[in-house]
């Protein structure tokens, strides 16, 4: 888990309070929790997790609300108020689920890991056969949320 240091620049700049931020970090790493076997942080790792509050930060009308009721949820099971916070509050998860997917395959290690390059792909971009449609073969695939 994310160290509170990594809570300071939105907490300072007020955007949210530092229960709002803790909660925050108990629900990104619920959507996306460490990988020791695969060498892979969870979602709140310090770079992670700051790219996520910078984004959170942008929308703390809509998510603080949120975060306060998930703060008192989370004292005693975490895991189960994550679930309890998909079901109460379904924008606010699709949001922080969004910020949260967008920040992590943006770090380095995670890009390394998947096999690509840890690079923007703009504006070099990746090679791909044109109208090779199987590379959605997996998404496809796979069971729905």
């Amino acid at each position: 888990m994310a160290t509170t240091d990594s809570w300071v620049p939105a907490v300072m700049a007020g955007e949210f309070t530092f229960e709002e931020s803790a909660a925050l970090t108990l629900i990104v790493d619920c959507i996306i929790p460490a990988s020791p076997r695969r060498g892979l942080p969870a979602a709140s790792d310090a770079p992670i997790l700051r790219g996520i509050l910078e984004g959170a930060s942008q929308r703390a009308a809509e998510l603080s609300t949120a975060l306060q009721a998930f703060a008192g949820l989370a004292r005693h099971d975490p895991q189960h108020a994550c679930t309890a916070f998909r079901q109460r509050f379904p924008e606010a998860a699709r949001i922080l689920q969004m910020l949260t997917a967008q920040s992590y395959y943006r770090d380095p290690r995670v890009m390394r890991a998947l096999g690509m390059e840890a690079r923007p792909p703009f504006p070099r971009g990746f090679d791909l056969d044109p109208g090779d449609w199987s590379l959605l073969d997996p998404v496809r695939g796979r069971p729905p949320f």
